[in-house]
């Protein structure tokens, strides 16, 4: 028998089992044609068939490394274009905070300095919604609380004003009001009140502070104490009205 791998011819006299090669011990049953002789590899090496498929396995991962690389990093930009365009558009969105943050604080502001100069921080229409839980009377004016003499004036109940005043303006006074201990006043009929007025009330710092039900924006006056009986405000087109009082109130929840 010739073997198909080494072509060596099986004699007589050879001892190896009769399935294998006496020459380079393959098995008959698995040489095959065109195989490597034996002692034809370098330095007379043969090369076994473990070898032969572990060359032949490892060759193949190689390959498959190298499609596999090719296909991320191939023409087409992969991860670099990738990462690019992830970057840019980090930058793109800081840059945009840059200029949207600046313009959102500012129109916080502005409107902040517009609505707390008319008391807009609250709405009338939720009474609840202006008084302060603390203390249970009308909440600050934030703008008037950085203003001179109000400077980090909170409102208070002043005992001198609790009571119903008589108002009016050049002499007339037909307006009648009475302030409550609890921060609340109530304003009868009059001229231009058919049905009346009531609300919250406070002084915060020199002013007198009136937050009408139903309405969102406060009336703030300049108040100037005449005598024990007696005040001026000083309204927003630059008029004095006058109040008298008619009958003291009794409270001990006033600010002497």
């Amino acid at each position: 028998m010739i073997c198909a791998r080494c072509s060596y011819e099986r004699s007589a006299s050879d001892t190896a089992p009769d399935w294998q090669c006496p020459n380079c011990g393959t098995a008959y049953a698995k040489s095959r044609p065109g195989a490597p002789a034996a002692g034809s590899g370098p330095g007379g090496y043969t090369p076994r068939p473990a070898a032969v498929s572990y060359a032949v396995h490892v060759g193949h991962v190689d390959v498959e490394n190298i499609h596999v690389a090719g296909s991320i990093n191939g023409s087409s930009g992969g991860p670099v274009n990738g990462s690019l365009s992830f970057i840019m558009k980090i930058i793109g969105f800081g840059l945009l905070l840059l200029i949207v943050i600046p313009l959102a604080l500012r129109a916080i502001f502005f409107q902040g300095l517009v609505s707390n100069a008319g008391g807009l921080d609250c709405d009338m229409r939720n009474q609840a919604s202006c008084v302060d839980p603390k203390t249970g009377i009308m909440k600050a004016i934030p703008s008037l609380l950085v203003q001179g003499a109000n400077s980090n004036a909170r409102p208070v109940i002043p005992c001198r004003l609790v009571g119903k005043w008589a108002s009016g303006q050049h002499g007339s006074k037909p307006y009648k009001t009475r302030f409550k201990d609890d921060g609340t006043f109530a304003m009868d009929p009059g001229p231009a009140l058919s049905d009346g007025a009531s609300g919250l009330w406070a002084v915060q710092g020199d002013k007198l502070i009136w937050r009408y039900l139903g309405r969102n924006r406060a009336d703030i006056n300049q108040l100037k104490y005449e005598t024990l009986t007696a005040f001026t405000l000083t309204e927003e087109n630059g008029r004095h009205t006058q109040f008298e009082l008619l009958e003291a109130g009794k409270s001990d929840k006033c600010t002497p």
